[in-house]
């Protein structure tokens, strides 16, 4: 037997669209608080949040996207081999398309209450000129430890 809540979904589409924002607002909320505490941890490196993340379009699945702007490349990795950090380095693509190092990890959420993937994206510190470019649709592609903490006290003045 359906339950008569998800029959009510399945045939009024605005309230399914209002429950499913609301369910990926949730997720965005959680997923930007952890995203804050490893922007705090790593803020010697100029760390500024991109993504799904940053955007306000994250899902339970989505992972957080940090990229640091740093003066030396390794000083990051040494951060976190100091703190005891369980991560795995690899090579992606950055925003320029030149490869760069990423420093991936698991992180709990205790909103979600679940590990969520922590990409620390290492750049030099030059390259955060042109990463404050608007993207093709005008937005801020990616916000620093201040935006953050702006957007959060926003939210938050509008949930109380």
């Amino acid at each position: 037997m359906i339950h008569p809540f998800l029959k009510k979904l399945a045939t009024e589409p605005t309230l399914f669209a209002e429950h499913a924002s609301a369910y990926a607002g949730l997720a965005t909320l959680e997923a930007r608080e952890l995203a804050l505490v490893w922007m705090q941890r790593m803020a010697p490196f100029r760390p500024h949040l991109g993504g799904a993340v940053w955007h306000g379009t994250a899902t339970r699945l989505s992972d957080i996207y940090i990229q640091l702007f740093c003066d030396d490349p390794k000083s990051a990795e040494i951060a976190l081999i100091d703190h005891d950090v369980d991560y795995e380095p690899r090579t992606v693509t950055g925003f320029t398309g030149e490869q760069v190092e990423a420093l991936s990890l698991s992180s709990f959420c205790q909103g979600l209450n679940e590990k969520v993937g922590v990409h620390l994206l290492v750049y030099d510190h030059d390259d955060l000129r042109g990463a404050l470019r608007p993207d093709a649709k005008g937005r801020k592609p990616r916000g620093d430890l201040n935006d953050m903490q702006k957007l959060q006290m926003n939210i938050q003045a509008t949930i109380l």
